[in-house]
């Protein structure tokens, strides 16, 4: 009974890499930090994705400090290739590229109305007495959160378009 017992803790301190080797886990593991026992549905997609020789091998040549990054860019690209059989990992790059260019055209929008408005409250200071028969329009701040949490490309287009090179401001 006692080896039993032994045995299957043993057998429970295996990583998950281990385990679906159906081997020991011993000292030497290089998996073992990486895929605790708990996190066998992670191992199984970087498994699926990648192979266990593939991971040893991509792994065993590199500096410690530069196995940490390399086995936490692994995970993520099965995690996503998982969740994305497709696109994986460069789908979920463009739409934060896209992100990026919506926001970057945002910025730009928010900046021209704003030196627009300096640009007025400039000429209100010099002569008051002179009204502008054109102020400029409000900002809608809330339907542009829509487009962007939307994550559609063609408001993106559309202000860069609008405000691009050629600006009414």
């Amino acid at each position: 009974m006692h080896n039993s017992t032994s045995r299957s803790s043993t057998h429970s301190q295996a990583c998950a890499a281990c385990k679906h080797r159906r081997s020991k886990c011993g000292l030497p593991c290089i998996l073992a930090p990486y895929f605790p026992p708990d996190r066998r549905k992670q191992f199984f997609n970087v498994h699926r994705l990648f192979g266990v020789g593939k991971i040893t091998n991509i792994i065993k040549d590199l500096n410690p400090q530069d196995i940490d990054i390399a086995v936490m860019t692994i995970i993520y690209q099965s995690d996503m290739r998982r969740m994305n059989p497709v696109g994986g990992c460069y789908q979920h790059i463009q739409e934060l590229h896209s992100q990026i260019e919506y926001t970057q055209a945002e910025l730009h929008l928010v900046l021209q109305h704003l030196a627009s408005f300096r640009a007025q409250a400039q000429a209100q200071a010099n002569s008051s007495h002179i009204i502008d028969p054109d102020p400029p329009q409000p900002f809608d701040m809330t339907h542009n959160l829509v487009l962007y949490h939307g994550y559609d490309q063609k408001p993106v287009l559309d202000l860069m378009n609008e405000f691009g090179s050629t600006s009414k401001y």
